[in-house]
């Protein structure tokens, strides 16, 4: 993992000449690194089973689920604020990382769009019957029914609901 430092440390702003000495360097640049997410193997035999919608959606749900979603002892996505503890289907497209801090979503362009255990919005709809649509790879969809039993949130867009840094 290749850090990034996002610091000006030595400048001037309107005339005014900022200055930093090599302590005050080093601890703005400790402050500030961020080091990227390293993408995980999230396949049917892997031990989390981060399901993908397997092509872009001819159309999609519009509910919208607010809390947090995390990871059960199987291994599956789960809505933790919702009682029937639907799992997840994320939109086609989309990946699973891990950073320093956490499990990390990553939207189709393998940017930050939430990160597991955090507050986030799900915009979508509850499937009963995961295997009447046609929205998982057979292998995927053979080890959702057999380790995520229950019903299924399919994911149309993920929004964080807590400001990112």
């Amino acid at each position: 993992m290749k850090p990034t430092v996002r610091a000006v440390v030595a400048g001037s702003v309107s005339g005014l000449v900022l200055r930093a000495g090599a302590a005050t360097v080093a601890a703005v640049a400790l402050g500030l690194v961020a080091c990227e997410p390293t993408p995980l193997e999230t396949g049917p035999d892997a031990d989390l089973l981060f399901l993908v919608q397997r092509a872009p959606p001819a159309g999609v749900m519009d509910a919208l689920y607010q809390g947090r979603v995390d990871v059960d002892q199987s291994g599956c996505f789960r809505l933790s604020d919702d009682p029937a503890r639907h799992t997840v289907v994320w939109p086609f497209g989309y990946g699973l990382a891990r950073d320093d801090v956490s499990l990390v979503i990553l939207d189709e362009r393998g940017r930050e769009a939430a990160r597991v255990g955090h507050l986030l919005r799900l915009g979508g709809g509850e499937v009963v019957d995961l295997a009447a649509l046609d929205l998982l790879r057979s292998d995927m969809l053979a080890a959702a029914l057999d380790r995520c039993p229950g019903r299924f949130w399919v994911a149309a867009s993920v929004l964080p609901s807590e400001p990112r840094p």
